[in-house]
């Protein structure tokens, strides 16, 4: 008996003990203030205090799932890397990660310079079902903004694994394989052809290249083509690939080089090495000198582009492509009368050739210069000679729209984008139109529409700038 009062007697005295040095952390008040902290939005407070809060708390309730969502969301918003890495790498470790935040932590990880985590993230992510065509879009667009083609053409063939009848999984598939595996990537691009008349137009385009290729036995050759028609199609990232594999097995392919040159420009890289060294293994090439004039004339030096340009107008008289090239430098240094004449020298020289008349308009369109008297009349020649070409259903449209004419004007950027469902330019104008109508909605669509087929392209850039402005 008396043992037992004992035991109980010391059990009372250790729970007094407890109470007594063992303090409850955090105070009730202070829960309160982090929470009321975190639910201020709108307020005074901060998103760094919001974020503090949530850590404060989670120091004392590690199990509330739902407070590590919300640390994970409110940290990757305010760009808090460390806070966003440590609650989603927590997350982890309790259940498993949707597609969404296993791409932002690869994001984080590749941001914060841990390749390797960010590797193995995409991996995990790859291997998830159902991934959704929009984040596979996503995937390959943020591999090809890293260079990490390999893992850009790995995502892609997931995706048309996944989505085997879907036009765009097709594109992409073809688009990114198109340099490293042509004859495969021909099968997806003429599968997204027939799929999606979106990407009819491109696919055709890169189709036609690829098939223009093979029939010569250069491997190096056959990349500069394949490389071009990317260019054309404003891939440029791709282009440089292509590019980049032709120097490589030809290193002495000066016209290889000096397109390398032209793509670097483009992505804004450090083009001289690559146009210096083709110069240097030949001199008096027409396309070596044709990129030297347009990596000056990238640089803001005009003068110099033009002692290139003259010499090869010199040389080839009949050719209206130089006095076009010529107009445009000429354009450049603000020396308008010069620059017409020289485009008119173009239409002369080649007057059964749509794409000088297209030049010859679209100079009167971006300088205002005889819009209604010379531009639309060349812009008409154009479209008579090519019927069928949805850029210069687009231009007549792009004229129209600059002459006030907006009604004449929808109808031809509408056929434009009949013939071409993907023509990111006649989305664009468009759109220009659309807001100068005051039809905000159909304007903000529109746009969409050209930044999504612009692949990275200058009228992609300029429509997303406007989105911006519409939003603000």
């Amino acid at each position: 008996m008396q043992s037992g009062r004992t035991v109980f007697g010391l059990i009372s005295l250790l729970l007094l003990i407890m109470l007594v040095v063992i303090q409850p952390q955090p105070l009730p008040q202070d829960v309160l203030e982090n929470w009321r902290v975190i639910n201020a939005v709108g307020s005074a407070e901060g998103s760094d205090s919001r974020t503090e809060a949530l850590e404060n708390l989670l120091k004392y309730q590690p199990w509330r799932v739902d407070l590590w969502h919300q640390l994970a969301k409110e940290a990757l918003d305010t760009g808090d890397d460390a806070a966003a890495v440590m609650a989603l790498e927590h997350l982890e470790g309790i259940e498993s990660l949707d597609a969404e935040m296993l791409f932002q932590m690869a994001e984080l990880y590749l941001r914060n310079g841990q390749i390797d985590q960010a590797e193995q993230t995409w991996q995990r992510l790859l291997s998830q079902e159902n991934l959704s065509e929009d984040l596979y879009l996503e995937l390959v667009r943020y591999q090809r903004l890293e260079g990490n083609f390999d893992f850009a053409r790995e995502a892609a063939q997931g995706w048309v694994m996944q989505y085997p009848t879907s036009g765009k999984a097709n594109y992409y598939a073809g688009l990114v394989h198109l340099a490293a595996d042509p004859d495969r990537a021909m099968i997806w691009l003429q599968a997204a052809g027939s799929l999606d008349p979106v990407y009819q137009t491109r696919s055709i385009k890169l189709v036609d290249a690829a098939e223009t290729a093979k029939r010569n036995e250069d491997q190096a050759y056959q990349l500069v083509v394949i490389g071009r028609a990317l260019a054309y199609i404003e891939s440029w990232d791709l282009a440089e690939e292509a590019m980049n594999r032709a120097v490589h097995l030809a290193p002495q392919a000066a016209e290889a080089w000096a397109l390398l040159s032209q793509v670097q420009q483009k992505l804004g890289r450090d083009a001289a090495p690559a146009l210096e060294y083709a110069l240097k293994l030949s001199p008096d090439s027409t396309i070596v000198r044709s990129s030297a004039a347009a990596y000056w004339r990238s640089q803001g030096q005009p003068d110099k582009a033009l002692e290139y340009l003259q010499s090869l107008a010199e040389e080839q008289p009949l050719l209206g492509i130089w006095q076009v090239e010529l107009g445009a430098t000429y354009q450049m240094m603000g020396k308008l009368d010069i620059a017409l004449n020289h485009y008119l020298n173009a239409v002369e020289l080649e007057p059964e050739n749509p794409s000088v008349w297209q030049s010859l308009a679209a100079y009167c369109f971006h300088t205002g210069i005889q819009v209604q008297d010379l531009g639309i009349p060349s812009a008409r020649t154009a479209l008579q000679l090519d019927p069928q070409n949805a850029d210069l259903q687009g231009l007549m449209g792009w004229g129209l729209l600059t002459s006030g004419d907006l009604v004449n004007a929808e109808q031809f950027l509408r056929k434009a984008i009949e013939l071409d469902p993907g023509n990111a330019t006649a989305f664009y104008y468009l759109g220009v139109l659309y807001l100068q109508d005051q039809k905000t909605g159909d304007a903000n669509q529109a746009f969409k529409r050209a930044v999504e087929f612009s692949e990275g392209g200058s009228i992609g850039w300029m429509a997303a700038r406007l989105l911006d402005e519409m939003e603000k």
